[in-house]
């Protein structure tokens, strides 16, 4: 910004401003210097000025910070010309020509200078400063017809700043303003100051009722003058109305703040603070003498009188009053009184209560009264691009999130399925989760753990009950978690879902967690929410959801004593199908065995069968060879056992382990007894009995090819022996079994297997001679 000070002057004044005591917003000592040194910056520029001869005969009026006694080194210099047009024409083109930078016009009306001017220019006729006595005498004048317009001309001169201040503040409401205020026309700056100050000169009796409001001026005047000081530095520096990251650390150590954390800290609650002044200003500048008289004869003279006020009237008038009385009131209250309105507090924050009512809780500062610590974390910023809000204004952020969520599930996308089979507690607990979870920012170390003991008082204080209690310092603890599995690590991985269950992310869990994570995420900085990281969120809940998952995990927790490196890779390779299939306890029952020493003679076929009749098969062989897997599908064969699904393993180590899903007419006893006959503990011969000629699929199929393997399909109608049709035609091309999946679903049977690259053959000619063995049609025979 170009400054109308030269570098030299800029330096000189640089030295004279001298950082006051270190502010730390108390109103009675809103003298911090910054008037005063806009008072020496004023009287360079008129000294400067008045030595030209045409100054005094311009007629000129200052405006703005000029007029206000608040210009800074890069202020606007804007100047009303009463005198002759071709007069104020060669001042103005002198004064550029120096290097002075001057907004300047004359009246477009000389009997109305409002004509033709923004609301904003209106107001600033009423603070104006004139340098001669005729200019002064007309100006008066100017003044004395604008107030005496009346009510219908304020009304539309507040209209029209109305529409401004939302305006700009929608234009300022970004990330880079909340962590880099500018402090002329974000939220809570200069602007919003002024046009709040303003409001008294137009509606002065309705404004100054109160002690509230008299109040609101010193606290609107104090950071009037901490704002001016900063912006006085930043002008100094070389720099504008933005106070950037590099600028606070610079001026945090001037004023001698401990560190960026404590300005900032200080910044941030001035801005929310003028922003609700300037709000509530010209809320009672619009609101009719009955209104204001009603919010006036509210009774409040206990803790639930706050509540019950709120919840009927919620407008930033009953907000007002409460902001101003609450704190004694609270203060003042028996212990049985104070238990009544805890026992409301839920209604005021829940995630069905309406988001004006939650918004107005924290707007009155009656969350104060509620959770006296959430005052140490008002205004605490997180210094990076992440970190949106300060932490308090994300605790409300998350609130409102969540109340969005609970209205309109599909904002989360797919995520929206979780959301459906939440219950009425689980909202009660996300809801408490919402606005405890990073209550114990800003005290260093770990700030989930502080916060379970923070949480954990005023989950006690507010009466929630013991179940409720634990899982929502439970959600506190491990807020992290999901997000850290999902955008950090592979979240189907069995060692994510591993760390995941045994921080306790099951059943009910996985559901809360996710949607906190997605809230916490939208609270947090609302650009970082993407399909991205919501397809992320729910691959986790699909994979902890899914049965296999955790009976996976129980599984595992069989072999916690005993879980080397080998074992666990095996555990991992087991088929999803089968864990979610057969018992845990059974299962790791059987693996024991099979990592046991004397496992070659423990390991005798089994069979299981479930509660819905569904009959397993499991074969083991020390050593895996060609033929094996060829062998136990002709067994089954034997036994008139039609395969619905199968799960093979082989280890170097621990040999080979597969399961069979059969469909039979034995009963269990029955093929128990057979196979004691068939002696199928020991490798038996392939028998020609066992060759099912007629079974024939409709196609197989190259799936993928990597440098030492092949996935091959078979697909066809469900027929009696398909599966040992294709087990025989792969052992006949000489290829060795990996690993299979053999399904089956109505009448459709889809057999996949990997198997080692083929040696003697390439592998078009071992494809060609797979369709002419197990099809029929164009390339196979009947």
């Amino acid at each position: 910004m170009k400054s109308f000070l030269r570098p030299e002057e800029r330096e000189n004044f640089k030295a004279l401003l001298i950082a006051p005591p270190t502010p730390f917003g108390e109103e009675k000592a809103s003298e911090l210097g910054a008037r005063k040194f806009s008072e020496i910056l004023i009287k360079n520029i008129e000294e400067k000025f008045s030595k030209h001869p045409l100054w005094f005969k311009s007629q000129p009026i200052a405006l703005g910070s000029w007029a206000r006694g608040e210009l800074c080194a890069c202020s606007d210099l804007d100047l009303l010309f009463l005198g002759e047009e071709n007069v104020v024409a060669d001042f103005v083109s002198d004064i550029q020509k120096m290097g002075f930078k001057i907004r300047s016009r004359l009246p477009q009306n000389h009997l109305d200078w409002s004509e033709g001017v923004e609301a904003f220019d209106v107001l600033a006729l009423l603070e104006a400063k004139s340098f001669t006595a005729e200019a002064a005498e007309s100006l008066s004048k100017q003044t004395d017809l604008i107030r005496k317009r009346g009510k219908v001309y304020f009304r539309k001169l507040l209209k029209s700043m109305s529409l401004e201040r939302a305006s700009r503040n929608q234009r300022y409401d970004s990330i880079a303003n909340f962590l880099e205020p500018n402090l002329k026309y974000g939220p809570g700056g200069l602007r919003d100051l002024h046009q709040a100050l303003n409001l008294s000169k137009l509606y002065g009796e309705k404004l100054d009722q109160t002690e509230f409001i008299k109040h609101q001026y010193s606290v609107l005047n104090y950071y009037l003058e901490f704002w001016l000081l900063l912006r006085h530095r930043l002008h100094l520096d070389g720099g504008g109305d933005i106070l950037s990251a590099n600028d606070q650390l610079q001026i945090s150590k001037w004023l001698g703040y401990r560190d960026i954390q404590e300005f900032m800290r200080q910044v941030q609650k001035g801005i929310s603070r003028v922003n609700f002044y300037s709000d509530l200003l010209f809320a009672r500048a619009q609101a009719n003498p009955s209104s204001l008289k009603a919010v006036s004869k509210v009774k409040l003279q206990k803790p639930i009188d706050c509540v019950r006020a709120l919840k009927s009237d919620s407008s930033i008038l009953m907000q007002s009053r409460i902001r101003f009385e609450a704190s004694t009131i609270f203060k003042s209250a028996k212990d049985s009184e104070l238990a009544v309105s805890n026992k409301q507090f839920l209604s005021l924050i829940h995630a069905s209560t309406p988001d004006k009512l939650t918004h107005a809780v924290f707007r009155s500062s009656l969350i104060d009264s509620f959770v006296p610590d959430f005052k140490k974390i008002v205004g605490h910023v997180q210094h990076d691009q992440y970190h949106r809000f300060s932490v308090d204004a994300h605790l409300l952020q998350a609130l409102r999130e969540l109340k969005r969520v609970y209205l309109k599930p599909k904002i989360i996308g797919s995520l929206s399925e979780v959301v459906q089979g939440l219950r009425p507690v689980d909202w009660e607990i996300l809801s408490w989760t919402c606005l405890l979870h990073d209550l114990a920012k800003g005290r260093g170390g770990d700030h989930s753990q502080k916060g379970v003991e923070l949480a954990q008082i005023y989950l006690k204080k507010f009466g929630v009950k013991k179940a409720v209690q634990d899982e929502v310092l439970w959600m506190i603890d491990k807020h992290l978690i999901i997000s850290d599995a999902a955008f950090r690590k592979n979240p189907s991985a069995k060692s994510t879902l591993r760390e995941l269950f045994e921080q306790g992310v099951e059943g009910p869990r996985i559901a809360l967690l996710t949607i906190f994570t997605a809230v916490d995420i939208r609270a947090t900085n609302p650009e970082a929410w993407s399909t991205w990281k919501e397809k992320l969120l729910k691959q986790v809940v699909q994979t902890l959801s899914a049965p296999e998952s955790s009976a996976y995990i129980e599984l595992e927790k069989h072999f916690r004593k005993n879980r080397t490196p080998d074992i666990l890779a095996f555990l991992e390779g087991l088929d999803p199908f089968l864990l979610a299939s057969v018992p845990s306890k059974l299962l790791a029952q059987d693996l024991k065995r099979l990592f046991s020493k004397d496992k070659a003679l423990s390991l005798e076929p089994s069979i299981y069968q479930s509660s819905k009749k569904e009959i397993w098969i499991r074969f083991y062989q020390a050593e895996d060879r060609k033929g094996v897997f060829l062998s136990f599908a002709q067994k089954l064969f034997l036994l008139k056992c039609s395969i619905n699904h199968a799960s093979i393993m082989s280890h170097p180590e621990f040999g080979v382990y597969d399961w069979f899903q059969v469909r039979t007419s034995l009963s269990k006893a029955e093929l128990g007894s057979r196979m004691k006959k068939m002696r199928l503990q020991q490798s038996s011969p392939i028998e020609t009995s066992a060759q099912p000629n007629q079974a024939f699929f409709e196609k197989v199929e190259l799936i993928s090819k990597s440098d030492t393997e092949l996935v091959l399909a078979f697909t066809g109608r469900d027929q009696s022996g398909l599966l040992l049709k294709a087990a025989q035609a792969l052992a006949n091309q000489n290829l060795n079994i990996r690993w299979a999946k053999v399904h089956t679903w109505g009448r459709q049977i889809q057999d996949l297997f990997a198997v080692d690259l083929p040696r003697l053959k390439s592998v078009d000619e071992v494809m060609s001679c797979l369709a002419l063995e197990v099809t029929r049609g164009p390339s196979g025979t009947d």
